[in-house]
């Protein structure tokens, strides 16, 4: 389950609570993404505190001031992390039971290491190291403006990428203390790098994916996953909606992310866990629409899937997929966005899906 800070920031981030924290900075305003502001943090003659929308961080991009709310409340308020803590929760009306200073400095620390390794993954994609793998993702189908926009990076290795934050000023001790704790280094033969966002939008982790591999085993994580393992895959995009796609792989969540005609959510190769149901429950998901594909083992992800939502009291459907195409991504790449217009129409109730396979 997700931690009292979590909670409290979706809850927060639902409400449009960037208004009320960063409203009165000089030249606030509003856009698609979120907002922009003049900087606290220096003398500032135009706009260049950048605040997101889907997460609860600022980034200033002329200082290099960044940090959570929890931070932002104890640098310009003077508070300590009790108190600031206190505030949200207040606002939130979330009590706090389990929130550490230590916990939320140590994510806080993750998360904005992760960031800094995600851009330097997002730039190479699109350089000399990373023009292979583009250029295998472009034969996939996929155009510029999804890769783009899927967020999509390439990794160039482990040491590339510990040399890439030194240079940019992090101290050694804290990239080798921060490699030590997160980086995984096994995976280096997938180098499409897809990040992974707890359900209030923090980057927690990063997964690998070997674009000339299908199912499963193209997919391994980069760094460790544990922040995020009860966190099904682009959660933080299906706030506020009751009714969500579930699929297996993380591509073919982006994918349908990217056409967005539902909310969609990436569960991995371990299939929709006690974790997952917990987690997108306590957020509102109470409609689970079932496409884990075809092929060996999916029918029973799916049945132990449907299994697991009806004890909880949920509801599950399911959109199956013609038997040559082994996931949606597969589908869609084959037909066209038309096809899977049809298949939305073609959902099948728990139970009539379950009577055909019994029959």
């Amino acid at each position: 389950m997700p931690t009292d800070l979590e909670k409290i920031y979706v809850r927060l981030l639902g409400r449009n609570h960037q208004q009320e924290l960063f409203g009165s900075l000089v030249e606030y305003s509003q856009h698609a993404q979120g907002a922009i502001a003049s900087c606290p943090f220096h003398a500032d003659s135009m706009p260049t505190l950048i605040l997101y929308r889907d997460r609860p961080e600022y980034f200033c991009f002329v200082c290099g001031a960044r940090g959570d709310w929890l931070q932002y409340l104890q640098n310009t308020k003077s508070l300590n992390f009790s108190k600031a803590l206190e505030e949200l929760s207040s606002a939130s009306g979330i009590e706090i039971r389990d929130q550490q200073a230590s916990i939320w400095r140590e994510n806080l620390e993750r998360t904005q290491f992760l960031e800094s390794a995600h851009t330097f993954f997002t730039t190479q994609l699109w350089s000399a190291p990373g023009r292979e793998t583009l250029h295998a993702v472009f034969s996939r189908g996929y155009g510029m403006e999804e890769v783009e926009g899927m967020a999509l990076g390439f990794y160039p290795g482990p040491n590339e990428t510990r040399d890439y934050l030194l240079s940019q000023g992090c101290p050694r001790d804290d990239v080798d203390a921060l490699f030590s704790r997160v980086w995984i280094s096994a995976a280096e033969a997938h180098r499409i790098v897809i990040p992974y966002r707890d359900s209030a939008g923090r980057l927690m982790g990063l997964m690998g994916m070997d674009i000339s591999r299908r199912g499963s085993v193209a997919y391994a994580p980069i760094t460790d996953m544990t922040p995020v393992l009860e966190t099904p895959f682009l959660l933080y995009r299906c706030r506020g909606h009751e009714e969500v796609i579930v699929v297996e792989g993380f591509f073919d969540a982006l994918l349908l992310d990217r056409i967005a005609l539902k909310p969609v959510t990436g569960i991995g190769s371990d299939g929709l866990t006690t974790g997952h149901l917990e987690t997108a429950a306590f957020f509102g998901i109470r409609h689970f629409i079932l496409c884990l594909g075809n092929g060996p083992g999916k029918d029973r992800k799916t049945r132990d899937a449907i299994g697991r939502i009806r004890e909880r009291g949920l509801e599950a459907s399911v959109m199956p997929l013609p038997g040559k195409f082994g996931d949606i991504d597969e589908f869609i790449r084959s037909t066209c966005l038309d096809h899977f217009k049809k298949l939305l129409t073609r959902i099948e109730s728990d139970h009539e899906w379950l009577r055909a396979r019994n029959s």
